[in-house]
């Protein structure tokens, strides 16, 4: 079985009324923009970490900085 897997580009109005529907609350207009805001933020993000493709011949750090513990 093929999964189609679908991603959101844009944050626009209609995306905004489905989460409203979802959550069963009513957005001022004021939430709405910030949430546009905050979303394509987080969309920009994933969208970001998709272009860096597979990295499972990679290996993960510890640390993001490569330091070691002085001997004592």
């Amino acid at each position: 079985m093929v999964q189609t897997v679908t991603f959101i580009t844009e944050v626009n109005s209609s995306v905004i009324e489905h989460l409203e529907r979802l959550a069963l609350i009513k957005f001022s207009q004021e939430e709405k923009e910030r949430l546009k805001k905050e979303l394509s933020k987080i969309i920009e993000f994933f969208n970001q970490l998709r272009e860096l493709g597979e990295l499972k011949d990679i290996e993960p750090l510890f640390h993001v900085l490569d330091i070691e513990s002085p001997l004592r």
